[in-house]
């Protein structure tokens, strides 16, 4: 409760004000719940972050951690703060997840300390020296996508030997290269798809992945031939308007505060022919915006499972729209291939209830979101 929180963070200025010192846990829990609510238009430590930088060495390693992470997500980070906990991270070291969650916050407050990023990649390691074997893809996600926030154009081609290089390779021959073949092997797929989706979902599930993390997910989406941008000067403006508006939305929103599903947005746009026996019908959009949908239901296109609320993501609701879209002009075009009376094996023979995309089907679907989708929004794709 937000206001419960303000409440909070009066009574505590009140105490050092009454020179009662706050124990640093209690800080870190109140900058915590705030990020944790993006309740981003308050300051929590206001008239507290000296007494929190003063204390951090009380602070436990989860302590520590949280408050690094938060303090970045709040905006604003207290310079003096950020500094007394980049020492105590020097000296302790932290268990994976908090090292995941520290380093990203780190990153956000654009702390450029080559040691601390090695000091936290060399802890990651050596906790998580089996990361299959312990699950913890999404605390392995979180790291690279913060070293890569530190120093974009140097991953990993160009960073020197040590921790962070050893990471970035780790990451990218147990986590990311097996996934980008599960997902191409999904797109190449002729027939049904079931095989190579359940391997992808015993694959994430095994490492508790639910994404791959901003950076990669754009190296994944052009390996699988997905990732082309907009060229400077497109004949679409419209599209280039949308781009420019969920790319603005993404970085204010990553910035700010962590991303919830329901606040992601998309923006979908396509021209598709579907053509056999002489006949042609086109689903054209120009451009629609889409949001979460909690009321859209496996289909085709069905998302990873486990993985509540995956169904509903705004780029699925998309792309399901393109999908039932297809099918109806197919209905079409098939009715229209009875009408003249045309040789269509595949008008005649389908079951009651089944939909197939026709022999011959092309044209092009544009799809933007306003922040990283997921590893199910990747396998609809």
């Amino acid at each position: 409760d937000e206001a419960l929180l303000l409440a909070l963070g009066g009574r505590l200025r009140q105490l050092e004000l009454d020179a009662e010192p706050v124990p640093f846990r209690v800080l870190s829990g109140l900058a915590w719940a705030h990020a944790v609510l993006a309740l981003t238009g308050t300051e929590p430590l206001s008239g507290l972050t000296e007494a929190a930088a003063s204390r951090a060495t009380e602070g436990t390693q989860q302590e520590i951690a949280n408050m690094a992470w938060a303090s970045a997500f709040l905006g604003s980070p207290d310079c003096a703060l950020m500094a007394a906990l980049v020492t105590e991270v020097k000296v302790r070291g932290l268990p994976a997840q908090e090292c995941a969650n520290a380093a990203m916050g780190f990153a956000l407050s654009q702390v450029g300390d080559s040691d601390l990023y090695d000091t936290l990649s060399k802890s990651f390691l050596a906790d998580v020296a089996k990361p299959l074997a312990k699950g913890k893809g999404r605390d392995w996600v979180s790291m690279v996508d913060a070293l890569s926030r530190t120093a974009p154009a140097q991953l990993p081609a160009q960073l020197p030997h040590g921790p962070r290089l050893e990471l970035l390779v780790a990451f990218q021959e147990a986590v990311f290269e097996p996934t980008v073949r599960r997902l191409t092997t999904l797109r190449q797929v002729q027939g049904s798809r079931d095989h190579a989706l359940r391997s992808l979902e015993r694959f994430a599930t095994a490492l508790n992945l639910g994404h791959l993390g901003e950076v990669h997910t754009r190296m994944a989406l052009h390996r699988m031939g997905l990732g082309d941008t907009i060229a400077e000067g497109s004949t679409r403006p419209d599209f280039n308007v949308a781009e420019a508006a969920l790319d603005k939305t993404e970085r204010h929103e990553s910035a700010r505060r962590p991303t919830r599903e329901r606040d992601v947005l998309a923006w979908i746009e396509c021209d598709i022919a579907l053509r056999e026996g002489g006949l042609e019908e086109r689903v054209q959009e120009q451009g629609r915006l889409v949001v979460f949908d909690s009321n859209l239901r496996g289909d085709d296109l069905r998302p990873l499972r486990p993985g509540r609320g995956r169904a509903g993501h705004a780029e699925r609701a998309a792309l399901s729209w393109v999908h039932a879209a297809v099918q109806v002009a197919e209905q079409r075009l098939l009715r229209r291939l009875l009408r003249q009376g045309a040789a269509s094996p595949t008008a005649v023979t389908l079951p009651a209830g089944e939909v197939r995309v026709s022999r011959e089907a092309t044209g092009l679907v544009r799809l933007l979101a306003s922040h990283t989708p997921c590893l199910s929004c990747l396998a609809v794709c």
